[in-house]
């Protein structure tokens, strides 16, 4: 049986709150209003999405019926982080808001360059 220590569990409340924010900013949603949605503070949603504050199981449920998505979204692998198609038109979004095409080169010699290590 696997044991789970402080710092794995750290990890896992960390990529569940990314994925959190991800998808809160797909949907444009503001902290607030996500809050006030499920009956928390903005504070409270900021902990979540820093991985500072754990969220509960029912908690996550209602995030994923509020973003119409499977409870497994929020817990991908880091290797297929980037696999889900909300992520995939969340960074093209993104990409196509770079104010430049220097900035997109760097950002390509950067993935790049992850992808070599």
């Amino acid at each position: 049986m696997t044991r789970f220590d402080g710092s794995r569990s750290g990890l896992i409340n960390t990529k569940i709150g990314i994925r959190l924010k991800l998808i809160r900013d797909k949907f444009g949603l503001s902290r607030q209003r996500l809050g006030e949605m499920v009956g928390v503070s903005y504070q409270q949603v900021q902990k979540y999405e820093n991985g500072t504050n754990r969220i509960s199981a029912p908690r996550l449920y209602q995030f994923s019926l509020i973003f119409n998505v499977p409870l497994d979204y929020f817990f991908e692998s880091s290797q297929n982080l980037l696999a889900s198609q909300y992520d995939k038109e969340y960074i093209a979004d993104l990409w196509d808001r770079l104010p430049n095409n220097g900035m997109k080169a760097n950002i390509f010699w950067l993935l790049n360059h992850m992808n070599k290590v």
